[in-house]
């Protein structure tokens, strides 16, 4: 099957329009009707996540973060499945005896995976997005694909070092002043971002409410909270020096 291939920082930035077109007509729709129309406005909100997510993955360039089953170092072939009593970790055949068993419990805390010198680690994988919001692998099932979370891909050496570019010493401190600049907005966007979230785990419901004021400054936030995580993106990529 194939999935979306697109993975721009143009797409991702179409995305994010989309989500706040998305946010922006949920408010609209608060404001015509008050919450009687709460279905249309839970449809905007859900399409909007869609599209943040879809956002994300695209400035990550396809891949998505997820966990993986290991034994030391080695990636066993193992996917998380709906077991009789919830998600469990299925072991391929191929890797069963080296596992210890076909189905391992899941989670950080499981003594099963303590007893086998099993453990769950982040990982990166290609990924999409369902429309229900799940984000989901899109290459192999087992996990073959997977690359360890700050593990960088091997790549090979240029047959010859390119030679260093002589700067004045006018254009190196220009540089570290825009560096400078930048670090300063990256822990400022942060800061405030740090301020909205902690807003929303304390506001969870504000959708719900019957005052227009408490759910127009909910929409802002969110607004706001999409625009501060573009540019933290942005920052921390370098594509705002």
């Amino acid at each position: 099957m194939t999935y979306f291939t697109d993975f721009t920082q143009e797409r991702a930035e179409k995305f994010e329009q989309q989500a706040a077109d998305c946010l922006k007509r949920e408010a609209e729709s608060f404001e015509r009707c008050d919450t009687d129309g709460y279905l249309s406005q839970w449809a905007s909100s859900v399409m909007a996540t869609n599209y943040k997510l879809k956002a994300e993955i695209c400035r990550a360039g396809g891949v998505s973060e997820f966990n993986g089953l290991y034994k030391g170092e080695q990636r066993l072939k193992a996917k998380v499945i709906n077991g009789q009593y919830g998600a469990v970790w299925l072991v391929h055949e191929d890797d069963q005896e080296l596992a210890g068993r076909k189905f391992i419990p899941t989670g950080s805390r499981s003594k099963v995976q303590k007893e086998l010198g099993l453990c769950e680690k982040p990982e990166l994988a290609s990924a999409w997005v369902t429309k229900d919001n799940r984000v989901f692998r899109t290459g192999d099932e087992w996990g073959a694909d997977a690359l360890l979370v700050n593990q960088s891909p091997a790549t090979s050496e240029p047959d010859q070092a390119p030679n260093p570019v002589s700067r004045t010493s006018s254009s190196i401190q220009e540089n570290d002043m825009h560096e400078q600049d930048a670090t300063q907005d990256l822990q400022d966007a942060q800061k405030r971002l740090d301020e909205i979230n902690q807003w929303f785990e304390q506001n969870p419901f504000w959708r719900l409410t019957d005052d227009h004021n408490d759910f127009k400054q909910g929409h802002a936030r969110e607004m706001e909270q999409i625009k501060l995580e573009a540019l933290i993106k942005k920052l921390n990529s370098g594509e705002a020096l």
